[in-house]
């Protein structure tokens, strides 16, 4: 199983026990004037110009988490958020692919070689 399925198994499964969660929960007048925000993200992404020349789609996930003070207007928060995808058009590796296009490790076996396209984003706010 690829490492995008477990991703994708692991936040469905997130998904659905939050969902759960939220159905069995009591509704509860708001007494304190603090609120703490969950956000859970999902986003495709499709590059465009120079970048749909390098990247093919890609996905991302993230979660993020916000504290409001609503009787001082005050609002603070972090976020993380994690880019993957497995189509990388260009071939950075060319200059050390040999005559027959495989790359030859220091063992002088036949190196395995998977480009993906990776990334994370952390903000504060």
């Amino acid at each position: 199983m690829s490492g995008t399925k477990i991703l994708e198994l692991g936040f469905k499964s997130l998904l659905g026990m939050l969902m759960m969660w939220m159905m069995t929960t009591e509704v509860k007048a708001q007494v304190n004037p603090n609120v703490a925000l969950l956000e859970f993200k999902y986003g495709f992404k499709a590059p465009l110009a120079d970048m749909k020349k390098r990247f093919g789609v890609s996905n991302d996930i993230g979660l993020s988490l916000q504290l409001a003070s609503l009787s001082k207007t005050i609002f603070a928060g972090i976020e993380g958020i994690f880019f993957f995808g497995s189509t990388v058009k260009e071939d950075v590796l060319a200059h050390l692919r040999s005559f027959d296009g495989t790359i030859i490790g220091f063992d002088g076996h036949e190196g395995d070689i998977n480009l993906k396209e990776r990334g994370y984003y952390a903000g504060i706010d």
